[in-house]
Order: C-alpha cells, then structure tokens, then sequence
C-alpha cells in the first residue's frame, strides 16, 4: 500500500511541476502566458499607491508595475533603474486620450 502511496504522490507531484501557467476564469490558459485572465464583465486592477508608497517599494524589479493616485497620478513602471511614467508627458496623455475618442465616434 506505501508503494502505491509514494507512486502517486510522485506522479502527481510531477505533474504540478509541469504546470507552467494559470488561467482564472478559463481552464485552458494559453501556453504563452504565465497568467491568463478571461472575464467579459470585469477587468485588472493593479494595485494603487501614492508616489511616497511607489518610492518606499524594496527593491522593485525591473517591470513592476503601479498606479500612482496622488501628484502626477497614471500608470508607472520600473525601468531597473529608476521609475517612469507609462506616457512620457501630458501631451502625450492628450493625444493618446484624442485618438480613443477620435476611434469611438
């Protein structure tokens, strides 16, 4: 009986091993994806912060990724060496904010 115990846990434990991605709200993530989210009503919401709390992260990887809702509030990403806002300047923001409704009339 313990060796059909211990051949089972072996063999499912490699099994979950194997498991490379996540799928939440899908039971086939696709093989490209380490995460992948289907949701037809509801979207990602990556987490909130103010600059002071962005600043205060123990060494952020390169990629993170952040919402800044205080001074210059919008998405913000670190670079590996310091963090930069997702658009460059304000008109920048303008026209990507002007080619959304130019794209919905």
């Amino acid at each position: 009986m313990i060796r059909y115990t211990i051949i089972f846990f072996l063999l499912t434990t490699d099994v979950s091993l194997k498991a490379q991605n996540v799928g939440i709200g899908t039971r086939t993530p696709h093989s490209s994806a380490i995460l992948d989210i289907a949701d037809t009503s509801r979207g990602l919401l990556i987490p909130r912060m103010t600059a002071a709390q962005r600043q205060a992260i123990v060494n952020p990887v390169q990629g993170l990724m952040v919402y800044q809702t205080d001074g210059s509030s919008g998405y913000y990403f670190f670079t590996g060496g310091q963090w930069q806002s997702l658009l460059k300047d304000d008109k920048e923001y303008l026209r990507m904010r002007n080619l959304y409704y130019i794209s919905n009339l």
